[in-house]
């Protein structure tokens, strides 16, 4: 099954494999762990700048 999401709590929660994609351009394709404890610094920068997660973040 393929999911395309900006949450990205909920892609930590369920996914095995995640592919970035930025500009038409695969920026990473591999797995799920690998993505969050190891990111590149343009992945990084992605995960940054939006809220891991948004719904406790919207209650504060």
């Amino acid at each position: 099954m393929v999911i395309v999401t900006h949450n990205m709590e909920f892609a930590r929660l369920v996914s095995d494999k995640i592919v970035f994609i930025e500009d038409g351009k695969k920026l990473y394709d591999g797995a799920t762990k690998d993505f969050f404890c190891h990111p590149t610094q343009r992945i990084e920068d992605f995960l940054s700048g939006i809220s891991l997660n948004e719904e406790k973040d919207s209650i504060k």
